[in-house]
C-alpha cells in the first residue's frame, strides 16, 4: 500500500473476441528519389512488442517488412479477408508518404518508382476501400508517414462526408502521424543510431508505461492512446500535428490494458457505519465488521481497499473477540488459532530435540564399533603382508620369456554394393480435361490468381494472362481465343463490364465469365447484361465453367 493509503489492483481483462494486427514497415527503397528511412522497422518492432504482450495488447500480429507493392496489397487483402465480425482489426503503415498532383496520398513500397507512383505504390483510397470490405466491426488504421493526414482526400467525393459514407458499415478509427501537408519526423539524423519516429514512439510509450490510461480505469482506448501521442508529438515536434478520424465507431475501442494496473484510493467509510464501528459494545462492533466483510466482495476496488484498511486496524487495535472476526474476514488465523499453532510448534521443537539427541547417541555408538572393527582388520592385513614379504625374499629368481608376438591379418576389404536402380520416371500423358481451350484472362493483379492459372494450364488449356483491355485486344487479334475470364474492378471502378463490350467490338464473340473476390446478385446481373455467363468467386466455379466450354467445342 502506498504512502497515501492507495493500492494497485490488476487492470480489467480485455474485451472478448479475436484481436488481429497487420504491421507494414518499409525502410529501403529501390528508387533513389526515395531516401532510406531509419524508423519504420524499429517502429514496427517496438509496436509489435506491446501489441503481442498478453498483459498489454493481446494481439495476434503479422509483420511485413520491406515488401514490394504487390506483396503489400496481397498481405492487406489476406488480412482483411481473415477477419471475422467480432474481431478487432488494426492496420499500421510506416513508410514514405507521397502526394500526387491531385493531392491524393500514396504509400511507398520497396519497388515504388516515385515518377510512376500510380503503378508502383499503394493508394490510400485503395486501403480504405479494403477496410470498408472488412467484416470486423471495430477497425483501427494507424498511418505513420509524411502527409498521412491527406488519406481522406482519396475518398469518392473528396471530402470527409464521402469517406464516412464509405466506412459507415464498420466502426473505423484512423490515426495519422501528421496533417495533410506536414512531414512525419524521425527522432535523429539518418547517420545516427536506429530509433523510432516521434508519433509511433509516443504511442508505444503510452501503451507500455500505462501513461495513456488518463482516466485510471485500467484500460487504454484508441482515444486515450491518440490523446497521449498527440500531446507528446505537438510538445516536441514543430510542424507535426497528429490527426484522428472516427467513422461510425460504436462505444470505446479498447486498444490495450494498463500493464501497471489501477491505483485506487480507499473509499470513505459512511458516517453511520463509522458510528457503529466506534460503538462501546463489542457485539455491535462485530455487526459493523460483518458489513465490512460484505464490502470485500464488492466490484468497486475503492470499497474493497477501504474494507481491508479498516479490518486491519480493527484486527490490530480492538478486543480479541472483535479483532478475531476481522482477522477471519481477512483470511488470517484468530488469536486462539495462533495460540494453538504456537503450542504445537513448541511441542514439535521439543520432540525434535529429543529425537536429535537419540540419533546422535546411536550414531556415536555405531561409529565407535566401526572404528574398533577397522582397527582389528588393519592389524590382520598388516600381519598377512609381513608373512608374504618374508616368503618372497627367499624365493629364487625365475627368468622370464619374452612375450610372443602375433601377426594379425588386415581386415578383409569391404565389397562395395552395386548401386540401386530406381523405377523409371513416370511420363505424363499429353492433353487433359481442358485440352483445346485457348483462354484469355484479364486480371489487374496476376500474382493473386497464379495458383489457379497454373492449374488450368496443367489441365491442358493455353492461357494468355494480361492486365488491361489494350493488351487483351492485341491477343484477340493474334490468337484463336475461345474462352474469356475477366476481373471487374480495375483503375478505381468496375470497368470489366465495359471492357467486355470493347472486346466484342474487336472481334471476340465467344463465351465469357467474370471472376471477382466478392460476388453479389447485382454484380451477377450486370455481368449477364454485359453478355457474360455471370460472375463467380471460387476456383471450382471457374474450372466447372471451363469444362463446360470445352465440352461445347466442335470435335476435331
Amino acid at each position: 500500500m502506498g504512502p497515501t493509503g492507495s493500492a494497485v489492483f490488476a487492470a480489467p481483462p480485455l474485451p472478448p473476441g479475436p484481436r488481429r494486427a497487420l504491421l507494414v514497415a518499409t525502410t529501403d527503397y529501390a528508387d533513389g528519389q526515395l531516401g532510406r528511412l531509419r524508423s519504420p522497422t524499429h517502429d514496427a518492432a517496438a509496436l509489435k512488442s506491446v501489441l503481442v504482450d498478453p498483459s498489454v495488447g493481446g494481439f495476434d500480429v503479422t509483420l511485413l517488412e520491406n515488401a514490394a507493392a504487390g506483396e503489400v496489397r496481397g498481405a492487406i487483402v489476406d488480412f482483411v479477408e481473415s477477419c471475422g465480425r467480432h474481431d478487432l482489426a488494426l492496420v499500421y503503415l510506416s513508410c514514405h508518404g507521397m502526394l500526387d498532383p491531385r493531392r491524393r496520398l500514396w504509400f511507398a513500397a520497396r519497388d515504388t518508382v516515385k515518377a510512376r507512383m500510380s503503378a508502383t505504390a499503394v493508394e490510400a483510397s485503395w486501403l480504405m476501400d479494403r477496410m470498408a470490405d472488412c467484416r470486423a466491426r471495430a477497425q483501427v488504421v494507424i498511418l505513420d508517414c509524411c502527409f498521412s493526414g491527406a488519406f481522406a482526400q482519396g475518398a469518392k467525393g473528396d471530402d470527409d462526408d464521402a469517406l464516412e459514407r464509405q466506412l459507415r458499415a464498420r466502426g473505423t478509427v484512423v490515426l495519422t502521424a501528421s496533417g495533410a501537408t506536414e512531414y512525419s519526423f524521425e527522432g535523429d539524423r539518418l547517420a545516427g543510431p536506429s530509433g523510432p519516429s516521434r508519433f509511433t514512439a509516443a504511442l508505444v510509450e503510452g501503451l507500455r508505461s500505462g501513461a495513456a490510461d488518463n482516466d485510471n480505469d485500467g484500460l487504454i482506448t484508441v482515444e486515450d492512446a491518440y490523446a497521449f501521442a498527440h500531446d507528446r508529438v505537438v510538445g516536441t515536434a514543430v510542424g507535426q500535428t497528429p490527426q484522428r478520424w472516427s467513422f461510425a465507431a460504436q462505444g470505446r475501442i479498447i486498444l490495450a490494458r494498463n500493464p501497471l494496473g489501477v491505483r485506487v484510493l480507499p473509499a470513505a467509510i459512511p458516517t453511520d457505519l463509522r458510528t457503529v464501528l466506534d460503538h462501546p459494545l463489542p457485539g455491535i462492533r462485530i455487526a459493523a465488521v460483518e458489513t465490512l466483510g460484505e464490502w470485500l466482495g464488492s466490484h468497486h476496488p475503492a470499497h474493497v481497499l477501504a474494507a481491508r484498511v479498516e479490518l486491519r486496524r480493527i484486527a490490530d487495535e480492538d478486543l480479541p473477540r472483535v479483532g478475531d472476526r476481522a482477522r477471519a474476514l481477512l483470511g488470517e488465523p484468530t488469536s486462539e488459532e495462533v495460540g494453538r499453532s504456537a503450542k504445537l510448534a513448541a511441542d514439535a521443537v521439543d520432540a525434535a530435540h529429543a529425537s536429535a539427541k537419540e540419533i546422535v547417541r546411536q550414531a556415536e555408538a555405531k561409529a565407535a564399533k566401526i572404528i574398533e572393527e577397522a582397527t582389528e582388520a588393519g592389524k590382520a592385513i598388516l600381519a598377512d603382508a609381513e608373512k608374504h614379504a618374508a616368503l618372497a625374499a627367499r624365493a629364487t629368481a625365475v627368468p622370464t620369456r619374452p612375450p610372443e608376438t602375433r601377426t594379425t591379418e588386415p581386415p578383409a576389404a569391404v565389397r562395395p554394393r552395386a548401386p540401386r536402380i530406381g523405377p523409371p520416371p513416370v511420363s505424363r500423358t499429353s492433353g487433359g480435361p481442358l485440352s483445346g481451350i485457348c483462354l484469355l484472362w484479364i486480371e489487374s493483379y496476376p500474382p493473386g490468381i497464379r495458383v489457379l492459372t497454373d492449374r488450368v494450364r496443367a489441365d491442358g488449356a493455353i492461357v494468355h494472362l494480361v492486365t488491361d483491355v489494350g493488351q487483351a485486344t492485341a491477343i484477340v487479334g493474334r490468337h484463336p481465343i475461345n474462352a474469356l475470364v475477366s476481373d471487374i474492378d480495375r483503375e478505381g471502378g468496375a470497368v470489366g463490364f465495359d471492357d467486355l463490350g470493347r472486346l466484342r467490338g474487336a472481334g471476340y464473340h465467344g463465351p465469357a465469365i467474370f471472376f471477382t473476390r466478392r460476388t453479389t446478385d447485382a454484380r451477377d446481373q450486370a455481368a449477364r447484361k454485359a453478355g457474360a455467363a455471370g460472375a463467380v468467386e471460387t476456383a471450382n466455379e471457374i474450372e466447372t465453367w471451363l469444362r463446360g466450354v470445352r465440352d461445347r467445342l466442335p470435335s476435331r
